[in-house]
């Protein structure tokens, strides 16, 4: 659901600036605000993004474990392994570290 947030969010900004938008239906005004500060907030929309590039990986890997049986469980462990080294790839990329550094995020604690 976030990755289609991300694909329509031009679309969703042009409707929180909108006049209309500012009618809420249930007097709400504190929600209608939350989500437009939100939506126009680019530091919020970097997290999403970086979120989702780490959750990325695991998430393949569970699509591709749904297709694989019991035969397999080797490719399985592979894939796992795989997917821990592409997740520590973008979390340190983000943090700006080397490979020889230690991450707070991906501590072995």
């Amino acid at each position: 659901m976030l990755k289609r947030f991300v694909a329509i969010k031009d679309a969703l900004s042009v409707m929180v600036v909108s006049d209309k938008w500012f009618r809420p239906v249930d007097d709400n005004l504190c929600r209608v605000q939350f989500v437009k500060d939100k939506i126009v907030n680019d530091v919020w929309w970097d997290k999403v993004r970086y979120f989702l590039s780490f959750t990325e990986p695991i998430y393949s890997m569970i699509r591709a474990n749904d297709i694989l049986t019991s035969h397999a469980l080797h490719l399985i462990y592979e894939m796992w392994d795989t997917m821990i080294e592409k997740v520590r790839v973008v979390i340190y990329r983000h943090e700006g570290l080397e490979p020889h550094e230690e991450s707070a995020f991906f501590s072995n604690c």
